[in-house]
């Protein structure tokens, strides 16, 4: 039976395990996800707009911020690209199969359109469109240790690897807005077969994104010691507190990497990375109660389950309570439920059945997703 152990600094050691764990970490990575359900929530959407905007400022920013706090240094690209495949691709690859096959009578469900989201593998070629974000995962992964094993070792100083970012953050806002986007492009929405149509809406793997996403994931690496050793002071708090409702009223800039929408190149990266300390500051808070904390890191070790399984629960949950005329609040709040517990149940009953298991699990040899339970400290 494991035991978890407090130590000194928030962090939680497991009885018997070499590494610890991150109570701070374990929070923010179900904090994340459960904002990135609460954003995919049709009701919370269309009432709450402005709290749905200001929340995606920083909601794939933080899960990318934390992958790359969690990533390990040190990895060849060669064997990031295997473990990563193993923890992110195969089950994208299984679901995306089984979904074909239970659904093999729907006319927009055919061969074509099935390899179409297998290869291509972006939001606009899958029917769950939360999913692209486990094979741009992979891809920012591999290029994250493409970097850290040829780039990162000629950056001897702090100043040169915030260069390299910069530039990143700048080259990549200037990328992302050459390709369309569903609400100006409605062909962007969803396609289902091969065509030249698919590269003005993005690339595959999404890695049209890969700057911006992977100027997040390394300025998490790069940040890690800080994060793992986080410490509040007030005037941090301030300053950021500062910083984001400055650059938010004052410019309001938005982003979200699906739609390929992007704000300012600089302000906001800026603004993202000032939310994401006070999500920070909020998740240290939240860590000392107890059972919070067990709540929100359950949700956490679960969240790639959590991730590819919300959607279709809370849609058809949300679409039936409201079709029996309940308060939309209390719909949104039951379907955002329903969807939390029925892919944490889902991931309790793979983990205790060995074939499933082995379908949609990281093999024993094979490190987790990098947000979902990857447990190193610098």
């Amino acid at each position: 039976m494991e035991i978890a152990r407090q130590t000194a600094g928030g962090q939680h050691r497991i009885a018997g395990a070499t590494r610890p764990r991150s109570a701070l970490i374990d929070v923010g990575k179900g904090l994340g996800i459960l904002l990135v359900v609460l954003g995919h929530n049709p009701w919370f959407g269309d009432h709450l707009p402005w709290l749905d905007e200001l929340i995606g400022t920083f909601r794939l920013p933080l899960f990318f911020f934390l992958a790359g706090v969690t990533f390990p240094a040190g990895r060849g690209v060669a064997e990031t690209a295997r473990r990563r495949a193993d923890a992110l691709l195969k089950p994208y690859a299984v679901v995306v199969l089984a979904y074909a096959l239970t659904h093999a009578g729907r006319p927009d469900i055919t061969v074509e359109s099935t390899l179409l989201a297998l290869v291509y593998a972006t939001g606009f070629t899958l029917v769950w469109v939360p999913m692209w974000f486990l094979p741009h995962l992979w891809l920012i992964s591999v290029g994250a240790a493409a970097y850290l094993r040829w780039l990162s070792p000629w950056l001897r100083s702090a100043g040169a690897r915030a260069a390299v970012l910069a530039v990143m953050a700048a080259a990549g806002a200037a990328v992302i807005r050459r390709f369309h986007n569903p609400v100006d492009d409605a062909a962007c929405m969803h396609h289902v077969r091969f065509s030249a149509d698919l590269l003005a809406c993005g690339l595959p793997f999404s890695a049209d994104v890969a700057l911006l996403s992977g100027f997040f994931f390394l300025a998490g690496h790069h940040l890690k010691s800080g994060v793992w050793r986080f410490k509040l002071t007030p005037w941090r708090l301030a300053m950021a507190a500062l910083v984001f409702t400055t650059l938010w009223f004052g410019f309001h800039q938005t982003l979200n990497f699906n739609f390929r929408s992007y704000g300012h190149g600089l302000i906001t990266p800026v603004q993202a990375l000032a939310a994401i300390y006070l999500v920070l500051a909020l998740c240290q808070a939240m860590a000392r109660w107890e059972w919070l904390r067990r709540l929100l890191a359950h949700a956490g070790r679960s969240s790639l389950f959590i991730l590819m399984f919300h959607s279709p629960v809370q849609s058809k949950v949300l679409g039936w309570l409201l079709r029996w005329h309940l308060p939309g609040a209390l719909s949104m709040v039951l379907a955002f439920a329903a969807a939390v517990g029925a892919s944490i149940a889902l991931w309790e009953l793979v983990r205790r059945q060995p074939v499933l298991s082995r379908l949609l699990l990281p093999s024993p040899h094979a490190s987790p997703p990098p947000s979902w339970g990857a447990r190193t400290q610098p």
